[in-house]
């Protein structure tokens, strides 16, 4: 299930931050781990197709549009980045126990 909003730590709901979660997909999603607890959190599995799907689709989509090339290359910059940007707030971590 996704719910749009930065997850909390699963073992003391500790929120994490916007900056947490970016390195994470930065490093092919390495573990996120709360710095209260110590509990580390993985990526679920639909969290990283969602996030591959919507850069493909999106990017594939707008490569296909009859727009001049400059604007072409310009809205599929804005929308690489738009994804990328807003990961952590539909990201979804379980934690390893």
């Amino acid at each position: 299930m996704f719910v749009l909003g930065i997850q909390k730590c699963e073992a003391c709901k500790r929120q994490f931050t916007w900056k947490e979660i970016q390195k994470t997909i930065r490093w092919n999603y390495k573990p996120l781990v709360c710095r209260k607890c110590e509990t580390r959190h993985q990526i679920t599995i639909q969290s990283r197709l969602l996030f591959s799907l919507l850069i493909a689709g999106l990017l594939f989509i707008f490569s296909q549009a009859n727009l001049p090339f400059n604007l072409r290359v310009t809205v599929i910059i804005i929308v690489f980045l738009s994804v990328v940007l807003s990961f952590p707030y539909y990201a979804a971590y379980k934690a390893n126990r």
